[in-house]
């Protein structure tokens, strides 16, 4: 008799997953208050960064990345580590406003990973001088919530070369 019954049960479990959708397939839908406020941080950073870029501030837009030695900056052939070394990449490479240029940040996919993690893929575009020309390309940040907010902890940028 119990087994019997174990096999009624085992029965009834494969029929009820044959006839549910199964979870693999069906459309994840994960927008949620939290990953709303997410995104809203992470966006909130990201618009800070072009304003102090905007405004020739590059400490203002190192502000937006975590002041840790974990900090990774990728770029071309070179891997940046730690806060101070990035600020001074940037400083050394953009020594004036006219090499700056004005920043914008488009096509932004922000997605949320966990309560404390997103990561971000989209494309810079500095718009400069015909002397000195446009800079384009793409990057994909991972941000890391902390005290301070959405802090970029991980930064890989590729410049177009066409």
């Amino acid at each position: 008799m119990l087994r019997f019954m174990g096999l009624a049960i085992v029965a009834l479990l494969v029929v009820g997953l044959l006839r549910s959708p199964s979870s693999a397939h069906a459309p994840l839908d994960i927008s949620t208050a939290e990953d709303e406020a997410t995104i809203a941080g992470v966006k909130a950073t990201l618009d800070a960064q072009v304003a102090a870029w905007n405004e020739g501030d590059i400490p203002g837009f190192m502000a937006g990345y975590a002041n840790v030695k974990g900090l990774r900056f990728a770029s071309g052939n070179t891997v940046t580590h730690g806060w101070e070394t990035t600020l001074q990449r940037y400083q050394k490479r953009y020594t004036d406003r006219k090499l700056m240029g004005t920043l914008a940040f488009k096509e932004l996919s922000i997605k949320p990973l966990s309560p404390v993690y997103a990561e971000v893929f989209g494309r810079f575009h500095l718009i400069r001088d015909k002397d000195t020309g446009d800079a384009t390309g793409l990057f994909t940040l991972l941000m890391q919530k902390s005290g301070e907010g959405w802090l970029v902890l991980h930064d890989h940028t590729s410049a177009a070369t066409e």
